[in-house]
């Protein structure tokens, strides 16, 4: 948990994308009601338009959740010192397609 206390410190999340020498640094803002150290969205979307989710190696960095497990607004991401974070292009989950089968009588 984050000390509430206003700080002058700016902490930085980095960001890589494919075929990039330099991580690009988002600065991390304190969440108006969780309290956490957390990066808003509109930064990062901001920063990479077309990215679709955030990842450490093979591990999916989900949107910060409230106490209901909600998304909570504004949405973002939590901070996560010392890692530099990947961000993936358009490669969506699978999509899951809901196909009926028939039963016919033999």
């Amino acid at each position: 948990m984050v000390d509430n206390q206003p700080t002058s410190e700016t902490y930085y999340q980095a960001f890589r994308v494919p075929d990039e020498r330099e991580p690009v640094q988002i600065p991390a803002v304190l969440h108006p009601t969780l309290k956490e150290l957390y990066v808003l969205w509109s930064d990062i979307s901001n920063c990479f338009p077309q990215a679709t989710r955030v990842q450490f190696k093979n591990v999916y960095v989900p949107m910060l959740k409230d106490a209901r497990l909600c998304r909570a607004k504004p949405h973002g991401i939590r901070y996560h010192p010392e890692i530099v974070l990947d961000i993936t292009y358009g490669e969506q989950g699978s999509k899951k397609t809901n196909k009926r089968r028939s039963s016919s009588a033999i």
